[in-house]
């Protein structure tokens, strides 16, 4: 239901405690809100959810977290600023693991694709790289001389591999060519 997600929230801000407490509380009542969140996750999600990185989200955000521990432990004593931090970085942390799924799911797609096609080490090193940091590294794609540097092989090499990757079907070439020609991996 809408409220599900108020155990774990509430068991994680402690309404009395001294500030020096803090701290080791917080850490204490991590395995309840490890317990209390799962009821507010659809049951199709699954097991492998149940710890989607809401501790590394609190910690990315750990100065306001203290913050808002102080605020409710020493002011009125209402927790609606909390829960209110505490649901925006519980949805933040959904949207994180949300994405690492949708990336496991297309670098197995594509290795699917692509399981029949034979590879050499150096390519399929470089073709984890691309995909493990797609969106990131890479966002104007590969060229020759970042293939060199990963692979560590000769220009040759280099240029070499590519066009067996584009031949192959696991990369292709963006627009432009000569020096700057540069590839992405062919997903899809």
């Amino acid at each position: 239901g809408p409220h599900a997600a108020n155990p774990a929230a509430l068991s994680r801000c402690p309404l009395v405690s001294p500030p020096e407490w803090a701290r080791a509380y917080a850490d204490f009542c991590k395995p309840s809100s490890a317990i209390a969140l799962p009821a507010c996750i659809p049951a199709r999600v699954g097991e492998g959810l149940r710890g989607f990185l809401l501790s590394a989200a609190i910690m990315a955000r750990r100065s306001a977290y203290y913050d808002y521990l102080e605020n409710t432990q020493k002011g009125s004593l209402d927790i609606t600023p909390w829960l209110l931090w505490f649901l925006d970085t519980l949805k933040e942390a959904l949207e994180q693991a949300l994405l690492r799924i949708d990336r496991v799911l297309v670098k197995a797609t594509f290795w699917q694709q692509h399981a029949t096609k034979v590879l050499n080490e150096r390519q399929i090193k470089v073709l984890h790289r691309l995909l493990d940091t797609a969106g990131e590294e890479f966002v104007q794609g590969i060229n020759a001389r970042k293939y060199q540097s990963l692979a560590k092989v000769s220009k040759a090499t280099a240029t070499r591999d590519l066009a067996e990757l584009v031949e192959k079907g696991c990369l292709s070439k963006l627009p432009g060519g000569g020096r700057s020609t540069r590839y992405s991996v062919e997903v899809g």
